[in-house]
C-alpha cells in the first residue's frame, strides 16, 4: 500500500484496459492517494487480468470488481446491461465523492461523469484517444472545463495534472540500452483506414531502410489472424504481446534504442518512461495512403503532438 498518503473520501475508478489500469496506478501515486479509498470497476476481458496481476497487484483496493465484456449474441448482451444497469444503480447511491475514468468519452463512462458533474472528476491518460476525442467533440470540449486531465500531453484544457510516470520510472533502473529496432504495428488496415498492400508497401520500405539491423515486429492487438502476418518481410522477428506494450517494455531487463510507429499513442508512452535514452520515429504518411481524407487529417493531429521530440521518418 502507498504510504505517507492524504485522507480522501472514497473514489470510484472505471478502467477498461492494462493501460488504463497503470495509468490509474500513477495518478494513485503522483496524488498519494490511498489505494484502500478507491472502488474499483474493471471493464475487459478473462485475460486481462493475469496480464495485470503479472506487474501490480489488485489486492490493496477497497473493492475491486470485474465486468466482463458481453459476448457476441444477443442474449449475452441483454444480460451484460442488465448487470450495467444494477451497477449504476448501486453506485448511484453510494458516497464516493470523486470519479476516476480511463475513457471518459465512451458511453457508460460519460453517463457516470454526467452524474457525478458536481462532484470531483478525473480523466486518465489514454493517448491518441484524448487527443482527438476531446477536440472533435463539441460536448467534451465543453464538459473537459470540469475534468482534471491527468496526462503526458499537451492538451489544451484549464484542469491539467501532469503525468510524470514517476512509478513506471521506477523500473528503469540499472537497465541498457538494446541495439534492436522495434516496429509497433498499426490497426489501420483491421479499422478500414489503410488498403493492406499500402501497409505492406511501408513494411517493406522498413525492412530495406533498417537492413543491417535485427527488426523486432509488435502487432497491435488487434493484428490478429487474415492475412496480418503473412504481409511481414523475412527479416521481422514477431513479438506477439497480449495486453500493452509500456507494460511489455517495462518487465524486460533493457531499453529499446529505437522505435518506429505508425502515428501510435505509446509514442508519448516510451518518451516519459525511457525520456532521452531511447528514440522514437513516426513514419510519414501521406494523403493517398488512407481510404477517407478524415482518417488523414487525424493522422497530422496526432503526429502535431509529437514532433517537437520525436523524428518523423521520410521513406518515400
Amino acid at each position: 500500500m502507498i504510504t505517507d498518503t492524504i485522507k480522501v473520501k472514497y473514489s470510484l475508478a472505471f478502467i477498461s484496459s492494462p493501460g488504463q489500469y497503470y495509468n490509474l496506478l500513477e495518478y494513485v501515486c503522483q496524488s498519494k492517494i490511498d489505494l484502500s479509498t478507491i472502488n474499483l470497476y474493471y471493464f475487459g476481458y478473462n485475460h486481462e487480468l493475469s496480464i495485470v496481476d503479472k506487474y501490480f497487484s489488485w489486492n490493496n483496493f477497497r473493492k475491486r470488481h470485474f465486468i466482463k465484456y458481453s459476448k457476441n449474441s444477443l442474449i449475452s448482451k441483454i444480460i451484460w446491461l442488465i448487470k450495467l444497469n444494477f451497477i449504476f444503480l448501486r453506485i448511484l447511491f453510494s458516497k464516493n465523492s470523486t470519479f476516476i475514468s480511463g475513457q471518459i468519452w465512451s458511453n457508460y463512462h460519460l453517463i457516470f461523469s454526467f452524474l457525478f458533474k458536481n462532484k470531483e472528476i478525473i480523466s486518465l491518460d489514454e493517448g491518441n484517444a484524448n487527443i482527438l476525442a476531446f477536440r472533435q467533440s463539441k460536448y467534451l470540449r465543453y464538459f473537459s472545463k470540469k475534468i482534471h486531465h491527468f496526462t503526458a500531453l499537451n492538451l489544451n484544457f484549464p484542469k491539467l495534472i501532469n503525468n510524470n510516470y514517476v512509478l513506471l520510472n521506477s523500473f528503469n533502473e540499472n537497465k541498457t540500452s538494446e541495439q534492436i529496432i522495434y516496429i509497433f504495428g498499426s490497426p489501420y488496415v483491421y479499422d478500414n483506414m489503410m488498403d493492406i498492400k499500402t501497409y505492406k508497401m511501408y513494411l517493406d520500405l522498413l525492412s530495406d531502410y533498417y537492413k543491417d539491423h535485427k527488426i523486432c515486429y509488435l502487432p497491435h492487438r488487434r493484428e490478429v489472424g487474415g492475412d496480418y502476418f503473412s504481409i511481414l518481410p523475412e527479416n521481422f522477428q514477431i513479438i506477439e504481446i497480449i495486453g500493452c506494450f509500456e507494460l511489455w517494455f517495462l518487465n524486460q531487463k533493457v531499453i529499446p534504442e529505437l522505435t518506429v510507429n505508425f502515428g501510435s499513442g505509446i509514442t508519448s508512452s516510451l518518451k516519459n518512461i525511457f525520456k532521452h535514452k531511447s528514440k522514437i520515429n513516426i513514419l510519414d504518411l501521406y494523403k493517398n495512403d488512407f481510404y477517407r481524407l478524415n482518417n488523414f487529417y487525424e493522422y497530422l493531429e496526432i503526429i502535431n503532438e509529437y514532433k517537437t521530440y520525436v523524428n518523423i521518418l521520410k521513406l518515400r
